[in-house]
């Protein structure tokens, strides 16, 4: 049970949540960040969950432990309920007596989380909302997402700026690397993302909360460093005379080398304009004196396409 995990008590504090301490933190962020959503709950609900929730603590060994004698037994209203409750009761209440609430709320989570941001007033978030009302099962709900119809949209297909720690996932996964050859934990804290470090409770935001210029130049760094270990690799050697200075060796044209370094990563574009520039680059170099940098280039600019900055 999430709600008890040893995790999730000390990160929001219930663990220090006692009868003679009373610790709001977890009941707050209970209701405003996992089930309902700031609006559906009052100040005294909150005093009342962090009451029930007293006692569910840790162990010398930090795995959950109830201690009785910490927690609060006396009667409390919340939700407008009265009634004994205990940490467990406050989820089957708030689930009982703000189920519309919840289940929009739940819904539009998901939404955005894996397709595109979305208001609680969007249709997309009634769909979904339907489906998981219907017994509150959050594997059906993934499947409402998953299967709707807009989920295949070109709006949903690049809705979503990559966060940093997914877009390290994505460069991993083109280029071939595994952790210990790409080397991300060397890049993930200047591009705004320290695994297990969040910002606050609420945790990391979405899209544009990642453009910011140092949070590009440490991709374009990274994605460097990849282009450095591919072209050790050997990626590309056979179009390494693409810029030459004598045009009759040219054993490729501008559009298929684009296609050639495309294909090395195996990245799909969904955008000719994308393309349009890659051939651009190809061509301006074939016009320079600086050839030994173009296969490099090549290795490099594929990575930082706005198709691998969108998921």
């Amino acid at each position: 049970m999430t709600s008890i995990g040893p995790a999730m008590l000390r990160y929001l504090d219930n663990h220090r949540n006692t009868m003679r301490s009373l610790n709001e933190n977890f009941a707050r962020e209970l209701m405003e960040l996992f089930t309902i959503g700031i609006g559906h709950f009052t100040e005294q609900d909150v005093r009342a969950a962090a009451r029930a929730w007293t006692g569910h603590g840790l162990d010398d060994n930090n795995r959950y432990r109830f201690s009785p004698g910490d927690h609060d037994g006396a009667a409390k209203v919340f939700l407008g309920q009265r009634g004994h409750w205990n940490g467990r009761d406050v989820i089957d209440l708030l689930l009982r007596h703000r189920r519309q609430a919840h289940v929009r709320f739940f819904a539009q989570k998901l939404w955005s989380f894996f397709a595109y941001p979305v208001s609680l007033s969007d249709p997309v978030v009634s769909d979904i909302a339907a489906t998981y009302n219907r017994n509150l099962n959050a594997a059906e709900a993934l499947r409402a997402v998953f299967m709707h119809s807009q989920f295949r949209s070109d709006r949903a297909v690049n809705g979503l700026v990559r966060s940093p720690i997914e877009y390290v996932v994505a460069l991993m996964r083109h280029t071939g690397f595994d952790c210990a050859t790409a080397h991300p934990e060397w890049y993930l804290r200047a591009m705004g993302q320290e695994p297990f470090r969040p910002p606050n409770v609420s945790g990391w935001r979405q899209n544009d909360y990642w453009i910011t210029e140092s949070a590009i130049w440490a991709r374009g760094d990274m994605a460097g460093y990849l282009r450095w270990r591919a072209y050790s690799r050997g990626d590309l050697e056979d179009v390494a005379e693409v810029v030459s200075w004598n045009p009759r060796t040219y054993r490729y044209t501008e559009a298929q080398v684009v296609d050639r370094a495309l294909r090395n990563y195996g990245i799909t574009l969904r955008s000719a304009k994308t393309r349009d520039v890659l051939i651009d680059y190809v061509a301006s170099e074939r016009n320079s004196d600086t050839s030994w940098g173009q296969r490099a280039g090549l290795l490099m600019l594929p990575l930082l396409i706005p198709e691998m900055q969108l998921a």
